[in-house]
């Protein structure tokens, strides 16, 4: 895995096209979807990718399917990358005060999926 300082963070000029990412991800053509897979998973460790999907969870506009998936992304880098790790520098400590703040927001979802994943990664941060 490559350290996350070596590419640009992703802001919330990034979230269209995360939201595009993650509904391709769940597209019925295998190799779109493991393309976009692959896409997702590579860009785990850059810096705003877990604030950019709380966004997604976060945002009402955006397609049920696809912010679930953005809920089990970010559940899924949380667990993997809040804690500094060898290979990358794991979630800035400014990224990790403002996702706290945030999760506190995404707790309230109208969506069963949706609200069921954010105290899992809530709990996570701890």
């Amino acid at each position: 895995m490559q350290n996350n300082q070596q590419f640009p963070s992703l802001t919330e000029g990034d979230i269209p096209q995360l939201l595009q990412l993650l509904q391709s991800a769940l597209s019925a053509d295998p190799a779109v979807q493991k393309h976009s897979e692959a896409l997702l998973s590579s860009l785990g460790s850059r810096v705003g990718y877990c604030s950019c999907l709380a966004a997604v969870v976060g945002s009402h506009d955006a397609d049920h399917s696809a912010r679930w998936l953005a809920a089990v992304q970010l559940k899924n880098n949380v667990n993997k990358f809040w804690r500094p790790r060898y290979d990358s520098g794991g979630v800035s400590a400014e990224e990790k005060a403002y996702l706290r703040g945030r999760f506190l927001q995404l707790i309230p979802q109208d969506d069963n999926q949706v609200r069921g994943s954010a105290p899992k990664v809530a709990a996570a941060t701890q």
